[in-house]
């Protein structure tokens, strides 16, 4: 299964389709609370254009600008799915909820300590991106799966 259109994670069971600026506005309303997976996807075919400056969180006083050479190198052509995350496993008590609040919470500002998808935080539409979540349980074998089936449309860091 390919992830590179919104039919695609419908039918594969993902639930969302809410942009960053929607669940901030909402507070994550319709984000269950429970383990799962969770990615974050650009539905644009707009050239990708870095800032010079990420506005999210300086955590344990680290910066998370990068120069704009580093994200437009590592850019995708045409990447549908930017970022892969996981909520929980079975170590892990995190939900979708918790670690999307985290997610938001770093690229607003806030030093929060979710250094994963710091580079999203340059894109100039950053706001726009719609983020899709699956409920289930999180096992590193899961994740990879995602990660290796993702790569090649994927925002690498």
């Amino acid at each position: 299964m390919w992830f590179g259109s919104i039919d695609e994670l419908h039918h594969a069971g993902f639930k969302g389709f809410h942009s960053i600026a929607e669940l901030r506005i909402t507070c994550l309303g319709d984000v269950p609370r429970e383990k799962g997976v969770y990615v974050v996807v650009r539905d644009s075919r707009e050239p990708v254009r870095i800032l010079p400056t990420s506005p999210a969180g300086h955590f344990k006083g680290k910066s998370p600008t990068v120069s704009t050479d580093l994200p437009t190198r590592k850019w995708v052509r045409d990447a549908f799915v930017v970022y892969i995350g996981k909520a929980g496993s079975e170590n892990e008590r995190a939900t979708l909820r918790s670690r999307l609040t985290a997610y938001l919470n770093f690229g607003s500002g806030m030093p929060v300590g979710h250094w994963g998808g710091r580079y999203i935080g340059q894109l100039a539409d950053a706001t726009d991106l719609v983020v899709w979540w699956k409920p289930q349980n999180v096992e590193k074998r899961i994740l990879v799966f995602f990660l290796q089936f993702m790569s090649a449309k994927s925002l690498i860091q």
